[in-house]
């Protein structure tokens, strides 16, 4: 039987500085579970492009975002950072930027490339 690798944990979000990385249908997804549980999260985000709804979730709750292609400099200052685009390389280069960094990260839908999961 394969043993579970998984510490269950709970981060006060509301004192760490979080990066989404992706503004499409997974970051929605992502930023609307972080709102729910923590809606004073500090979240930012990054994005080419942004959803509708994501436009509409991040005014209410006053998250930053950027338009533009992600850059390792997005990582200052980040604890934890989320990417969901829907471009692999982007996403492992961000897994890979946060590692050099000692950046807790989560690629979506990538496990090898999570240093957490997400109990939804």
């Amino acid at each position: 039987m394969e043993q579970n690798e998984l510490y269950p944990i709970f981060l006060k979000v509301s004192n760490l500085n979080v990066l989404i990385v992706g503004g499409g249908n997974v970051a929605l997804e992502k930023l609307t579970f972080l709102l729910k549980s923590s809606p004073n999260a500090k979240v930012q985000m990054v994005s080419t492009m942004f959803r509708e709804e994501t436009i509409t979730l991040t005014e209410k709750f006053k998250i930053e975002r950027i338009i533009d292609a992600y850059h390792s400099n997005y990582l200052e200052g980040k604890h934890i950072v989320i990417a969901t685009t829907d471009n692999i390389p982007v996403n492992e280069q961000v897994y890979h930027d946060c590692k050099a960094r000692n950046i807790l990260v989560n690629v979506a839908d990538n496990p090898p490339f999570c240093d957490f999961t997400w109990a939804e």
